[in-house]
């Protein structure tokens, strides 16, 4: 299949920020995940000097950063942005289809080129006269345009089955509120009662790391990585202790939660997870092992929906900094524990519902992710 340069099929577009009045919305590079952005209000003499790029309707907007996959189709709900010049916008060329173009963007194809093409210091991104090396498959209009209406459908099947995976975790949020009320505003006169007396609360912390014979394969070490709000269940740590560093590190048993209480930012303060498997942990992370009126998910739950209490508990307002002392006094609800275990007992079948359900958006991921080999190599 022939290929010709990226600049045959987009052109990039510098149109600059001049004086408004009001407020604008403004796209950080961080605010756009997927097809959803989250933006910031900002007036002209507030914006961050980053926020310097104009957008209209029908271009693209593309992430500089190397080992970043951020597109977007700009259309008539996001032509008002003011996006980051950490963005390349892109006017597309005629005889080109948008559709084909997002989807190029998106693949692998482009992105290993654009990583490869990356440069800097510290954090490396692609410039203008680097861009125009990528290279792009030729093809005639008519095939651009059957392939991006064959890959929007199949795209459009897999957002679905992820949103109806986080319909599931908001279902789960809303039976919570229903059945016990917001903890902070106890609308519903529920008893309370302090962490310290729910459970017994352990810190984490690290066995010397110059002693090598501490780390090896006999308990995993968990760190706050693994304590991930995608996953109800701590993720598979990467560094493992041997039996000699169990014995100076500190471990809690299946059961367990565990919460971030130190961090870079702020917003990853009470970050939970619940163990399903004896762990050791680090000192960023305490753990507290429920007691017997204490039901594990309901506790997990109470954490996962109200981090608010954690992060105004900490004492670092920028980067996030939670005691033991002040992490243990905080107060949550304590009902009867029948219906701590009737709450836990609808989560574990609507996670096992879930599970399934991300097993299918796995399997349509995949099928996703092949038409989209055969698109650019010009087999499909």
């Amino acid at each position: 299949m022939k290929k010709v340069s990226i600049t045959k099929a987009v052109r990039i577009k510098n149109q600059r920020v001049k004086p408004f009045d009001g407020d604008r919305r403004y796209l950080a590079t961080g605010g756009l995940v997927h097809n959803k952005i989250e933006t910031d209000i900002v007036t002209f003499e507030t914006k961050p000097s980053r926020a310097d790029l104009l957008v209209t309707e029908h271009q693209l907007i593309v992430a500089r950063m190397a080992e970043t996959n951020k597109v977007l189709l700009i259309d008539k709900n996001t032509q008002d942005l003011i996006v980051s010049t950490g963005f390349l916008v892109l006017d597309v060329q005629a005889g080109w289809d948008r559709d084909f173009l997002y989807h190029y963007f998106v693949s692998d194809f482009f992105q290993k080129q654009k990583n490869r093409l990356s440069i800097g210091a510290t954090q490396k991104a692609i410039n203008n006269e680097r861009f125009k090396e990528i290279l792009i498959p030729e093809l005639s209009l008519e095939d651009q345009q059957r392939i991006g209406k064959i890959l929007n459908r199949s795209d459009i099947l897999r957002q679905k089955r992820k949103q109806a995976v986080e319909l599931l975790d908001d279902y789960l949020k809303s039976v919570f509120l229903e059945m016990f009320g917001d903890p902070v505003t106890n609308p519903k006169k529920i008893r309370k009662a302090k962490i310290r007396e729910m459970g017994t609360v352990f810190t984490g912390n690290t066995p010397p790391r110059e002693i090598l014979d501490n780390y090896g394969s006999f308990v995993e070490w968990v760190k706050s990585d693994n304590i991930n709000n995608n996953s109800h269940y701590l993720t598979k740590a990467t560094e493992f202790l041997s039996e000699i560093g169990s014995q100076k590190a500190r471990i809690v048993p299946s059961g367990s939660v565990l919460v971030t209480c130190i961090a870079g930012s702020l917003s990853c303060i009470g970050n939970a997870g619940m163990a399903d498997r004896t762990v050791a942990f680090n000192q960023q992370i305490n753990a507290i092992v429920p007691n017997s009126e204490t039901e594990q998910i309901f506790l997990y739950a109470q954490i996962l929906y109200n981090k608010e209490l954690f992060q105004n508990a900490s004492t670092n307002s920028m980067k996030g900094m939670l005691n033991k002392s002040k992490f243990s006094e905080i107060e949550l609800l304590k009902p009867d524990t029948l219906l701590q275990r009737k709450y836990s007992s609808l989560f574990s079948r609507t996670e096992s519902i879930k599970q399934k359900m991300i097993a299918q958006s796995k399997k349509l991921e995949d099928q996703f992710q092949v038409l989209m080999q055969k698109a650019f190599k010009g087999e499909l």
